[in-house]
């Protein structure tokens, strides 16, 4: 999915208010409901990466840019640091 057509979706389908926030669960049902290629790894790296608000809501523009430059490697070694890859 194109990063446009992926910010749309999220702004047409979680935030109608235009928060530009949307919750944890909420953007990884879409992932999984829509099929992304995103494993619960690089996932859970995009959401600790992202701005959250008083809320513990996501910013979903930086989750979109992050989805859009995230790959493996960068993936693996965040689970290294966190210790959830064994080297």
């Amino acid at each position: 999915m194109e990063r446009s057509s992926l910010l749309q979706l999220i702004q047409e389908q979680l935030d109608p208010e235009n928060t530009g926030f949307v919750g944890v669960e909420t953007f990884a049902s879409l992932v999984h409901s829509h099929e992304l290629p995103l494993d619960p790894a690089k996932l859970e790296m995009l959401v600790a990466l992202a701005h959250s608000n008083d809320e513990g809501q996501i910013c979903y523009q930086e989750l979109v840019d992050l989805v859009s430059g995230v790959s493996t490697i960068e993936a693996t070694l965040w689970l290294c640091r966190k210790g959830g890859v064994s080297q």
